[in-house]
């Protein structure tokens, strides 16, 4: 098949890391065989995940738009490189930036599945406003509130909207004004078991500030009689390495093999988790995760 000769499409911002996301991404391309996956650019750190799929991801990222930050990319890539959807009868649209792409669609049916609102956008807009200097602050500022007109104008054009969780559904009516469709993802608790405890305690969070993985670590630099396994990474890695220097109990391991998560997860104390407003509560990530209410293996407090 050409690429002129695909009429479904499956469309997600970008491989970055072996998340959540991603991991909802691949799973619902393998649910819709005949849809072609893209994406502006895959990741090193989502590689494993990739590997693992059988689903082929297209990159959409080329030419002078490979030098642009990862989020501007992605943005100009689903505007300007995406003409193949111009004759698309059915595409799925899914994350943020892809459905600015939903211009370049002339017919066909349009489906929007919303893990969340930008959420530095809109209710997380003022604590990601402070974090930066006071001189960016207004670019910033003019930055969301031009994303915002253009992330409803192309939602407000889809056909269906459908979310992650009851939520995210209240959450995007309350910003945009836009009714949906809860449609959960894929939880695979079956992948799990106990596999006798370890006695360290866990963290497989992606490592940004709503995920307040900070907390936890700075929780056991005072306690070093427990040990704490973040099992992830992200943009906050240094930042929490810093935060748990000279603590000996604490360990970052990056994102791990699907097997390897299963492991570390059967054999841990507990896995903790603190997200602020979660979109769909779980501990571990992605579709391979389980949900916090579906494996508690023990509750001891922490002393």
């Amino acid at each position: 098949m050409t690429e002129t000769d695909n009429k479904h499409f499956l469309l997600y911002d970008f491989m970055q890391v072996a998340g959540g996301a991603e991991r909802v991404t691949l799973t619902l391309a393998q649910a819709l065989p005949g849809f072609e996956t893209l994406v502006s650019r895959c990741y090193a750190q989502a590689q494993p995940l990739l590997d693992a799929s059988p689903v082929p991801v297209r990159e959409l990222r080329g030419g002078w738009s490979s030098v642009l930050p990862r989020v501007l990319e992605s943005m100009w890539c689903f505007r300007f490189r995406a003409r193949c959807l111009r004759d698309a009868q059915q595409v799925v649209y899914s994350g943020f930036y892809s459905p600015l792409a939903v211009w370049q669609q002339r017919s066909g049916q349009r489906i929007y599945y919303c893990h969340t609102v930008p959420r530095y956008a809109y209710d997380l807009y003022e604590s990601t406003l402070a974090q930066y200097p006071v001189v960016v602050r207004p670019l910033f500022a003019l930055f969301v509130r031009w994303f915002r007109c253009r992330y409803e104008a192309a939602i407000g054009q889809m056909d269906r909207i459908l979310v992650n969780s009851e939520n995210i559904r209240q959450r995007l009516k309350h910003h945009t004004g836009l009714e949906s469709e809860v449609v959960y993802p894929p939880v695979a608790t079956q992948h799990f078991r106990p596999l006798g405890d370890k006695g360290y305690y866990l963290s497989t969070a992606r490592l940004v500030p709503n995920k307040r993985v900070d907390v936890i670590v700075s929780a056991f630099t005072r306690m070093p009689q427990h040990k704490l396994v973040v099992l992830s990474g992200g943009p906050d890695l240094e930042r929490l390495k810093a935060l748990a220097q000279g603590a000996e109990n604490i360990v970052f391991t990056g994102w791990q093999t699907d097997e390897a998560l299963r492991r570390w997860v059967g054999e841990a104390r507990a896995v903790l988790c603190l997200p602020v407003d979660e979109d769909f509560r779980h501990v571990t990530r992605g579709g391979h995760g389980c949900r916090q209410a579906s494996y508690r293996r023990r509750t001891r407090r922490i002393a």
